[in-house]
């Protein structure tokens, strides 16, 4: 059960292509910055500018709010620059930007964002069930982008708990999600102590969700810690 005050931001399954691009913490960061304080089932306006969440960021990379600004705003112009490679379920790759506009005040240490209207579905509106998931952006206080990913994949998984014991994921599976290079984490317990133990933790801190895992080379079950009589 998820602790008060979580903070959710909506994510199509496809936008999980782009954040497995991102290359460090700080981008999730962003992201969730971005998001979670919008209105998930309602379409964002693509000719509206959304402010960026400075101060959160600020607080979850334990940084003074004028670097959090400067770190914000050239994840910002990247993103505006950067072409992202999506692929999509038919297997064709969607060549496209996160971000078309933004608006900044270096006095006043704010950015706005205005999104590129074509991801706008992926972050926001109504999308049909078993396409999408809710996220907490609590988890991105971890310190790696695998953490916070595994534990994206983690909480896109809680939902089968309600009707059996554990849910199954393949370890090719993880690795994907990831987007792990063949001689990346080559031994299964490697990934098993340093990212799928370390991101069970993050989750118990952050979320308050406990879970165990077993596992081999081939897949490891997660299921939730007994409580104690």
């Amino acid at each position: 059960m998820l602790k008060e005050n979580s903070k959710l931001v909506l994510k199509h399954d496809n936008m999980r292509e782009v954040c497995k691009q991102f290359e460090n913490i700080d981008e999730h960061r962003f992201l969730n910055s971005c998001l979670e304080n919008n209105y998930h089932r309602k379409l964002l306006c693509e000719n509206t500018y959304y402010l960026v969440d400075v101060h959160a960021y600020s607080v979850k990379s334990g940084v003074s709010l004028s670097r959090a600004y400067k770190e914000l705003l050239d994840i910002t112009k990247k993103y505006m620059d950067t072409v992202l490679e999506i692929k999509l379920d038919n297997n064709t790759v969607w060549r496209t930007t996160l971000i078309y506009d933004l608006h900044y005040n270096d006095e006043n240490c704010t950015i706005s964002v205005q999104w590129n209207k074509k991801i706008i579905p992926l972050i926001s509106g109504e999308m049909l069930k078993g396409t999408f998931s809710f996220y907490d952006t609590r988890m991105d206080k971890v310190p790696s982008s695998r953490r916070y990913l595994m534990g994206e994949l983690i909480q896109r998984n809680l939902w089968k708990l309600k009707k059996e014991k554990f849910f199954m994921l393949s370890v090719p599976e993880i690795r994907q999600h990831l987007n792990m290079k063949d001689t990346e984490y080559m031994e299964y317990k490697e990934i098993n102590r340093t990212i799928i133990k370390a991101t069970l933790k993050d989750l118990e801190k952050n979320l308050g969700v406990k879970l165990v895992a077993k596992g081999n080379r081939f897949r490891v079950q997660f299921s939730y810690i007994a409580e104690s009589l």
